[in-house]
């Protein structure tokens, strides 16, 4: 065998070992002079304004956002992008027609996988390494959150040559710009029961709308700190709805209360869930009931705050603009001599009925509706006093039951009356919780009994007419000899 062919043979044998210890690409790699290397520096920008041309400084050191775009412009963290290597015709097909290669299922179709970036930072950034000399098409990795895109998707051939033209640029600057969708969700709230008696249950509703792009917010929930002079129901009352989905408590979204407030949040996977509702807005409905510190004609309104965080660093709170209210009112009566001015009456008793004929019952502050057995008597004090609170708004008849001692019950033991804002305080947006007595109350009147007396006067009177008569019918017949 000749020294040439032994030669190689041993060349041979060298490069087949290099290749089962995995070393044969790095040398093949390291014989070839490696090109230029470029680092691609994406910011990402929300702003209105439309695509620009760089120039190569521009290009180099990049730009100040507030200089180069109009007022208003900011970068966008969390945003990620896809880069697929294309050749030079695949690119002059993608450039004339990109928007049928403006997803990464789009491009995958044609030229394969791509490489996904990380998510650009909180100054919007995010670098593509070391790119070697080719052509390169980059995509936008779709968020509902965005409503445009300009210079998205884009193409890049490199490298990029320097200012001065004898050598290549190793970092590059590209900004791509989106507007994002409305991130003002607005909030809206209502109550079905909103004259009610204390005790009556209260359903408030509160309406959120759903915005573009809820899968990719990193926020969605509302707060309610409900006022004191309402009880919340419970947890379970809480329920979450809307439009052609079904949204389960605990998986969708959470309900939590610590007094005053009530926490409802959405879930990662109820915002998703929330973007395939057939509605435009998502409803909370949960339950309170006034309670005994209520004052008799005042409102009580009851607001609802949405937060939301839209995953770009927009984070906001909206309020209803109209809040609504319940209420909940009274009426004090005063019981009293017909004549006697200041004669206040104590022991009157009474019973309150409805125009449809149910009686008012009172437990423990609450006030519901039944038979006139079970009625609650209401009964005059030491300055006639006696009141009822806790009604809704309506008329009502009092029926007296039992007169003072020594008075007389009415030929008509009813008395006709009506529960209003101003029926128990004359003005009520102007009393404090620690005013407890009413300055509006109706004056019930009942009058004496008369009992004529026996053995007096008027019988003694009677008496000497009659003998009178007695004797002068007497001398007359005395004197005729007739029968008077």
């Amino acid at each position: 065998m000749s020294k040439k062919m032994v030669s190689r043979s041993m060349t041979l044998l060298l490069v087949a070992i290099l290749a089962v210890l995995g070393l044969g690409k790095t040398m093949v790699q390291a014989v070839a002079p490696a090109g230029p290397l470029t680092n691609v520096i994406i910011t990402k920008v929300q702003t209105i304004d439309q695509a620009k041309d760089m120039t190569i400084d521009q290009l180099e050191k990049g730009v100040t956002i507030s200089d180069y775009f109009s007022d208003g412009s900011k970068v966008l963290p969390g945003v990620s992008f896809t880069y697929f290597s294309v050749s030079e015709a695949q690119l002059a097909t993608m450039t004339g027609n990109p928007i049928g290669f403006d997803t990464v299922g789009e491009v995958e179709a044609v030229v394969g996988a791509g490489i996904a970036t990380a998510e650009t930072d909180s100054n919007g950034q995010v670098t593509l390494p070391n790119l070697t000399e080719g052509f390169y098409w980059i995509v936008e990795n779709t968020k509902g959150t965005i409503a445009s895109s300009t210079a998205v998707p884009f193409g890049l051939t490199l490298p990029f040559t320097n200012k001065a033209g004898n050598g290549y640029l190793e970092t590059i600057y590209v900004y791509p710009k989106n507007t994002l969708q409305d991130a003002d969700p607005e909030v809206e709230k209502d109550v079905e029961e909103s004259n009610v008696a204390i005790g009556d249950i209260n359903t408030w509703k509160v309406s959120l709308e759903i915005p573009v792009g809820i899968e990719d917010y990193d926020q969605f929930s509302f707060y309610d700190d409900i006022d004191s002079r309402l009880t919340f129901v419970g947890e379970a009352t809480v329920e979450a709805t809307a439009t052609g989905i079904t949204l389960i408590k605990g998986t969708d979204y959470t309900v939590n209360y610590a007094s005053p407030r009530l926490n409802v949040v959405f879930t990662e996977a109820g915002r998703e869930k929330l973007t395939d509702a057939t509605s435009a807005k998502v409803e909370v409905s949960f339950q309170t009931k006034v309670n005994d510190t209520a004052i008799m004609g005042q409102e009580i309104e009851n607001s609802a705050t949405i937060e939301f965080d839209n995953g770009f660093g927009t984070v906001g709170e909206n309020v209803p603009e109209e809040l609504p209210e319940v209420h909940t009112g009274g009426k004090a009566f005063v019981k009293q001599d017909e004549k006697v001015t200041n004669t206040k009456l104590a022991g009157a008793e009474f019973k309150i009925k409805n125009t449809t004929g149910q009686y008012v019952k009172v437990v423990a502050g609450a006030v519901t509706f039944g038979s006139e057995a079970d009625a609650t008597l209401f009964t005059s004090d030491v300055a006639g006093k006696f009141e009822v609170k806790g009604l809704p708004y309506a008329d009502y008849v009092l029926v007296e039951t039992k007169a003072p001692t020594g008075y007389a019950l009415p030929t008509n033991p009813e008395t006709g009356f009506t529960v209003s804002a101003g029926s128990y305080y004359t003005n009520p947006t102007e009393i404090q919780a620690s005013t407890v007595a009413s300055n509006n109350a109706q004056n019930i009147n009942n009058r004496k009994l008369t009992i004529p007396q026996t053995g007096g006067f008027g019988t003694l009177a009677f008496t000497v007419i009659g003998a009178i008569l007695m004797l002068t019918s007497i001398l007359f017949y005395k004197r005729t000899g007739k029968k008077a």
